[in-house]
This record gives structure tokens, sequence and C-alpha cells, in this order.
């Protein structure tokens, strides 16, 4: 069965969303990555948090495929040659198999990495939902 394909504002609408300034820890595979986010809480007072976060909207392959060094080298590749400040905005959909928060990130001209990655051949848009395409 084919994953119908997804355009950026077509991903999943999740209820609560968070936005974050997004600093790139590790890439663990072409749809998960690490990372330090930050957040003005007022008075001045900054907070970072480390998170490991779930790519919204599509599926790449794992480290451990043929495929998944590739996959990985283009997420590592594409944040080291886009402009920050990057925005990363979370979701938390219970759906997500090990309970990770879901994430769009976009650098600081309005490209999204999601897309960039599809748009590659690294990934396949899905919706979390049904069979996970490969």
């Amino acid at each position: 069965m084919r994953s119908r394909q997804l355009l950026s504002d077509e991903r999943p609408v999740i209820e609560r969303r968070y936005e974050y300034e997004g600093t790139l820890v590790r890439v663990i595979d072409g749809d998960t990555i690490q990372v330090d986010l930050t957040q003005d809480i007022g008075l001045s007072i900054r907070v970072t948090v480390r998170w490991e976060l779930r790519l919204n909207g599509c599926n790449a392959p794992e480290r451990a495929t043929a495929a998944g060094p590739a996959a990985t080298h283009f997420v590592e590749t594409w944040w080291a040659t886009h402009r920050a400040p990057f925005v990363v905005r979370t979701y938390k959909d219970k759906r997500e198999k090990y309970g990770r928060y879901l994430a769009d990130v976009r650098d600081a001209d309005g490209h999204d990495l999601v897309t960039d990655l599809i748009a590659a051949g690294h990934a396949v848009p899905w919706d979390g939902l049904g069979v996970r395409p490969v």
C-alpha cells in the first residue's frame, strides 16, 4: 500500500504545540534528532532543555539499514548548511510508538527540514497512522 504524499502544511495537527529555538546536539537517524530547545520565559530568563524528537510527517531509514547512513548524513548536513536560528515546533502525539515528541524544524529563511528530506529522497511522507512506509 502506498502512503499519500503529505505537504508540510498537511502534516498531522496535534493540539498542544510549543515553539523553541533549537540547537542540534546529534542526529540519531534520518527522522530522529536530539536537540537543545531554548525558550524565553520572561524577566530575561532563558531556559534550555535537551530532547530527543521524531520529525513530524515522514519516515526515514534507520541508521543500521543500507540507506540509513545517507539519510542521517543528509540531516547533519542540512543543519550545518542552513541559517540559524532554527525554529523547532514540538507536538505531543500519543500515537508515537516510543513516547517521543514530534517536531517540525525550520531554518531562519523558512526552509523545512522534512520537506527537504523527502524531496532529496531520504524519507517518505507518513502521517503516523497505519503501517509505517519504507
